[in-house]
């Protein structure tokens, strides 16, 4: 759409001026003050209600030298334009509302109007608005109109949005294709579970990292707090212990037989012999007891060893079953790359049509008709030839037959992997259930068998002792020596039970570096999954901004920062050429930063197929425009001319006063 002419009627201090063209450029020159961003005000303004600047709170009202608001004027623009074969006049006439109060003579302002025509038939603002849509959005028109717009006003959001719209945007399976590294993401963005954006997947695998090295943080105290609760036992050998004890155990015998001989020269024959039955059912009792509690103790300690290793083969070999799973999830994804490719290529090579000479390069003559089918046949061929051998890559190597064998492979691993996990479950259950069992044994004197031989013994014992006092101090001397000799057999019980506690403890350390390096393990995996995300966004990063900035000659845009913490942040941000490269839009001169607006709008006009005028305010900074097929309305600063010079010529036009 091209301006053919620009009428405007008491608007933002000019009472009147009118400005004619073919549609082709306009040119406005003037001192400061004299009007000629009021003319971009005007077409904006009509178009969609906005001033050039986009400024709030815009009124067409003139005002005084006061700056008083002159009232009882009509503030009217009308303008006609082509609009492909057809002319279209669009007009606007804003206004005060007078009224009087019932009872008053006078008339009181109470509030303005706008009047809407097209050509010059007087419509509803819905109607006018819709009629501009037709040809062109509030928002095509403000970023088609000005410069300035898309590169500042625009939320950066937008601008990012409105170029992947025009350029369009890079998949994630076209990134992963473009690198053969990335292969594996292809199993991970396409999952039995449904497909998941790379994104989601960062975001939950650096959750699951967070978590697992938490764990992996709190398995050294965990090891610490174990080998602080093992007892020292250095210096213990059970074997040699043991060995101890019997002997120390027969030496007791040895002293009881003495004091029994004691015993039998001055009492009862009875008392003694019985005294030695229970005394002999004591030694008996004690004896078998401790080998039960041994017994027990050596089998618990054999279940115990036998559970950790069939956890940590367990363990071994869900590791093993994992790596299957994931080197076929590897070969899974590698194929599908190559279906992509060859697709792809196919449909290149599929998509390519005869386009050879028909006429003689030599003598300009038009070939013979049979000798451009001979060219065809040629190009055919060779075509058919190419296609079959995409065909046979492809069913030798990535077949759909192949894939489905793999996927089956898979879930086969899968359903290994998931039952090595719950085999592997059941044993840590059961290895703690047995850790579970395991208790201290109790002292065969505190058991209700041991108290009573013994109460039986001390009764008899004193029966014994009671008659005759001159042997009670040999045997209060014998009876010492047992208590001595037993207090040693105790300490060494003791040391023996340290033994078995120190053994438990080296169990539970055992087992937390088993599950250390299987987190460790997963963490690694988890690891190098994130570096092959990272990998890949700045891939994408790199097709992105490649494939929006090869639409345009000079302005490129940043789409992405790099943070400090490696990742990257989206932004769209406009770049502008100077001498020494690229600058900021912000940064540029006035020149270069209309040169940019203009190449901008010229790719979106063709993208969405509208055509503008383009108003160029302060274009007096530009010594050497940019060419562009779009009628261009330049507004020039030129203290010369104390009146509006339009096209070279003064328009009729007065000022209000």
């Amino acid at each position: 759409m091209k301006l053919l002419s620009l009428n405007l009627e008491n608007f933002q201090g000019i009472k009147s001026l009118e400005i004619t063209s073919d549609g082709s450029d306009i040119e406005v020159r003037g001192d400061n003050a004299t009007g000629k961003t009021t003319i971009g005000n005007a077409i904006t303004w009509l178009l969609y209600d906005k001033p050039l600047d986009g400024g709030k709170n815009f009124s067409p009202k003139t005002l005084n030298g006061n700056g008083e608001e002159v009232h009882n004027l009509t503030h009217g623009v009308t303008a006609i334009f082509t609009d492909g074969a057809q002319q279209l006049k669009l007009k606007k006439e804003f206004m005060e509302i007078w009224t009087k109060k019932r009872g008053s003579s006078k008339s009181t302002f109470s509030g303005h109007t706008t009047e809407y025509y097209l050509n010059d038939i007087p419509v509803k603002a819905g109607e006018y608005a819709k009629r501009i849509e037709q040809i062109c959005t509030p928002e095509m028109a403000k970023v088609l109109t000005n410069p300035f717009y898309f590169p500042i006003d625009l939320k950066w959001t937008d601008r990012r949005e409105l170029l992947l719209t025009v350029c369009g945007d890079v998949t994630d399976e076209q990134v992963i294709a473009s690198n053969d590294e990335l292969a594996p993401l292809m199993g991970i963005i396409n999952s039995e579970n449904g497909r998941i954006t790379i994104d989601d997947y960062l975001k939950i695998s650096k959750a699951s990292m967070t978590k697992i090295n938490e764990e992996l943080k709190s398995i050294p105290s965990r090891i610490d707090e174990a080998t602080k609760a093992k007892p020292d036992v250095a210096g213990i050998f059970p074997n040699t212990f043991e060995k101890e004890i019997a002997e120390h155990e027969a030496v007791i015998a040895e002293l009881e037989k003495q004091k029994l001989n004691l015993e039998n020269g001055k009492v009862d024959d009875a008392l003694i012999e019985k005294k030695k039955e229970i005394n002999n059912r004591l030694i008996q009792k004690s004896t078998e007891y401790a080998q039960l509690q041994n017994k027990e103790a050596s089998e618990q300690a054999d279940a115990l060893m036998k559970s950790a290793e069939l956890v940590r083969n367990a363990e071994i070999a869900l590791t093993n079953q994992r790596k299957k799973v994931l080197e076929i999830e590897s070969t899974i994804a590698y194929k599908r790359g190559q279906q992509v490719k060859l697709s792809e290529k196919y449909r290149t090579i599929a998509a390519q049509q005869w386009d050879g000479e028909r006429v003689c390069p030599t003598c300009g003559q038009e070939l013979q008709p049979e000798k451009i089918e001979e060219a065809k046949a040629a190009f055919n061929l060779s075509k058919s030839k190419q296609l079959d051998a995409i065909n046979k890559e492809g069913s030798e190597n990535c077949s759909k037959a192949i894939l489905e064998k793999l996927v089956d492979d898979l879930k086969l691993e899968e359903a290994n992997l998931i039952k090595a996990g719950d085999g592997l479950k059941e044993l840590q259950q059961a290895h703690q259930a047995a850790l579970g069992l395991v208790k201290d044994p109790i002292p065969f004197s505190n058991t209700t068998m041991g108290k009573a031989l013994q109460s039986e013994l001390d009764e008899i014992t004193n029966k014994i002792n009671a008659p005759d006092a001159d042997i009670a101090p040999q045997i209060a001397k014998l009876n010492s020596e047992i208590s001595e000799i037993k207090a040693k057999v105790s300490g060494l019980n003791d040391k023996l039970s340290d033994y078995k506690t120190a053994e438990k403890q080296e169990l539970r350390i055992a087992e937390l570096k088993l599950q250390e390096e299987s987190l460790a393990a997963e963490y690694e995996k988890l690891e190098a999954n994130v570096f092959l995300c990272e990998q890949f966004i700045k891939a994408k990063v790199s097709m992105l901004t490649e494939s929006i900035n090869n639409r345009f000659k000079n302005v490129r845009f940043k789409l992405f920062e790099d943070q400090i913490n490696g990742g990257l942040k989206e932004c769209c941000e406009v770049l502008v050429p100077c001498a020494e490269g690229l600058i900021p839009f912000g940064t540029a001169n006035n020149a270069g930063k209309i040169n940019a607006g203009i190449e901008i709008i010229d790719a979106l006009s063709k993208h969405w197929g509208v055509e503008m005028p383009l108003i160029v305010d302060n274009a007096e900074s530009v010594t050497q425009l940019l060419e562009t097929e779009l009628q261009v309305i330049k507004l020039i600063v030129d203290e010369k001319y104390k009146e509006l010079q339009i096209n070279g010529g003064t328009e009729e036009w007065q000022q209000i006063a």
